[in-house]
């Protein structure tokens, strides 16, 4: 009489064993790379916002002008900056430019853009409504006064109250921007400097 082929207890927790190591390898494989794939992801948005928000501004600040002669009615300070600029707009079926009173502020962490457009722009009780560029933002401005050397000069502020008059009537000589982003575990900080055209 032949024997039933059977497994013994050591043979099923040795098989149960090799089981689990398997199981668990492939376990933190797969969840390292879920982790590694959302901080890219949280990355990559981080990225592409500062990027989107960054060249809004650039692109506002090299199209600036000066609405009259002698005052430019270019102000802004640490946390804010006002101008007028000229803006693209889609009307009827095409792009048009358009002038408009431009401000960058923050509040609450929120980096906002207010855009005021023709007739709205002279207006100071608008009721345009900012647009938000970056949420979970900090955002400074320095002015350039002028050169030190072979570096710029910066200043926290221009063409506000307490600043020289002469100032009204001209631009800075770029406007430098530092940018911090934070989402989620993830936090990056960006600079730029703009360098208004030559008139």
């Amino acid at each position: 009489m032949k024997k039933k082929a059977s497994f013994t207890l050591v043979e099923l927790l040795i098989g149960i064993s090799i089981f689990t190591v398997a199981v668990v390898s492939i376990y933190s494989s797969l969840r390292s790379g879920f982790f590694g794939y959302s901080n890219i992801e949280q990355n990559i948005e981080v990225y592409q916002s500062a990027r989107a928000a960054l060249q809004q501004l650039n692109r506002d600040l090299r199209n600036s002008f000066s609405y009259s002669a002698g005052q430019v009615n270019f102000s802004g300070d640490k946390e804010s900056l006002s101008f007028f600029t000229i803006v693209d707009s889609y009307q009827q079926e095409r792009m048009e430019e358009e002038y408009a009173y431009v401000s960058y502020f923050l509040e609450e962490e929120r980096l906002l853009r207010l855009c005021r457009k023709n007739k709205e722009a002279l207006k100071e009780d608008s009721l345009v409504e900012p647009q938000e560029l970056l949420s979970g933002a900090k955002i400074t401005f320095a002015y350039a006064q002028g050169y030190a050397g072979e570096e710029l000069s910066f200043k926290d502020s221009w063409g506000v109250a307490d600043n020289p008059p002469e100032e009204e009537a001209c631009f800075p000589l770029a406007v430098k921007v530092t940018l911090q982003i934070k989402k989620g575990k993830i936090e990056k900080g960006f600079e730029r400097t703009v360098f208004f055209p030559l008139l």
